[in-house]
C-alpha cells in the first residue's frame, strides 16, 4: 500500500478543510445480541449463576446461558450511538466510488480499558492501527483522542470490470485551521485481514482496497486519531478542535462528502458517554 503523498495532486476538497495544504507532496461480523460484560462469579457456582457487581459498582444479573449468546462486543453498547457519513468520487474513467464511514463516540488515549474494548468492538485485534501513530513518529497515545469505526467501499462499474481505486483521505479543521494545523497531529488507520496501516491525514493517507473483481469491500475496522488534545492544562480536552474537525477525500475529479445530518463534510463524534474520565 502506498502511503507516500505525491507531488502535483491538487486537493480538490481543500477549500472544505481549514488548515490543509492545497496540494500534497505526496469485518467485523454482526451480532444479534447486546453485549453485557460477564462478571467473574466469586461465591456462586457456574451452574447456579446469580448476581455480581461489575467494575462500575453496578449489579448485573447473569447466568451461564448468557455467555453462550455473546459472540462479539457490540460497539454501540461499548462506545455509544454511531454516526454514518459517505464520500462519493467519480474518477477519470467514469467509475463511481463510495466510501461509507461509521464512526462511534471517541475515547481518550489514557482510558486504556475503553480503548481496548472499543477497538475490539469494531472488529480490531490487539492495539489499534494508530495506537502509536505512523512508523517513525513520536505520537503520545495518552494525550490522544481516538475515534473507532468501520469503513466499506463500493464501486459502480456500469457492467465493466471493476478497478481497485486508490483513495486519499485527508483531515483538518473547518475553522481556525491555522491555529490547529501545527498544534495537533492527525492520523487515519485501517486494519485488514493481513496488516494494519496508519498514515498522516495532513499530507493524505493513501489506501487501495482490493475488491478482487467484485463491487464491494469491507467493512473493516478504522481509527481516526488526533494527538495532543488532552494535557494537564486541558484535562477535558480541546473540545473545539474535536467539533471543528472533519474527514474528507483528497482525490478524484468529484469528491462529495455527506455527514450524518446532511453536512457537506464528515465530522468526528464527541466523547463516548462510557468514558472513564
Amino acid at each position: 500500500m502506498n502511503t507516500k503523498p505525491y507531488l502535483g495532486a491538487c486537493l480538490i476538497t481543500a477549500a472544505l478543510i481549514g488548515g490543509l495544504s492545497a496540494c500534497s507532496s505526496a469485518e467485523p461480523s454482526s451480532t444479534s445480541s447486546v453485549y453485557v460484560p460477564p462478571p467473574e462469579p466469586t461465591v456462586l457456582t457456574e451452574e447456579e449463576g446469580g448476581y455480581e457487581e461489575n467494575e462500575h459498582g453496578d449489579v448485573n444479573e447473569w447466568t451461564p446461558e448468557d455467555q453462550t449468546s455473546i459472540d462479539l462486543l457490540d460497539p454501540e453498547t461499548v462506545l455509544g450511538s454511531p454516526q454514518v457519513g459517505t464520500i462519493e468520487i467519480s474518477d477519470q474513467y467514469g467509475y463511481h466510488h463510495t466510501a461509507t464511514l461509521t464512526l462511534y463516540p471517541g475515547v481518550q488515549g489514557r482510558d486504556s480499558a475503553l480503548m481496548a474494548r472499543g477497538w475490539e468492538s469494531v472488529g480490531g485485534t490487539g492495539d489499534n492501527a494508530c495506537y502509536s501513530g505512523p512508523a517513525g513518529w513520536s505520537f503520545s497515545t495518552q494525550n490522544g483522542y481516538f475515534v473507532f469505526g468501520t469503513i466499506e467501499f463500493e464501486v459502480e462499474a456500469q457492467g465493466f470490470d471493476t478497478n481497485n481505486y486508490q483513495w486519499q483521505f485527508g483531515g483538518g479543521w473547518r475553522e481556525r485551521g491555522e491555529t490547529y494545523m501545527y498544534k495537533y497531529q492527525r492520523v487515519f488507520g485501517v486494519e485488514t485481514s493481513s496488516s494494519k496501516e496508519c498514515g498522516d491525514l495532513y499530507g493524505g493517507f493513501f489506501f487501495k482496497p482490493d475488491l478482487g473483481g467484485g463491487t464491494s469491500w469491507g467493512p473493516a475496522p478504522i481509527v481516526v486519531a488526533i494527538g495532543g488534545l488532552f494535557t494537564p492544562e486541558q484535562p477535558e480536552g480541546d473540545t473545539d478542535a474535536i467539533d471543528l474537525f472533519q474527514v474528507a477525500a483528497l482525490s478524484g475529479t468529484k469528491a462529495i462528502s455527506t455527514g450524518p445530518n446532511g453536512e457537506d463534510y464528515i465530522p468526528l463524534p464527541g466523547l463516548s458517554p462510557n468514558s472513564n474520565f
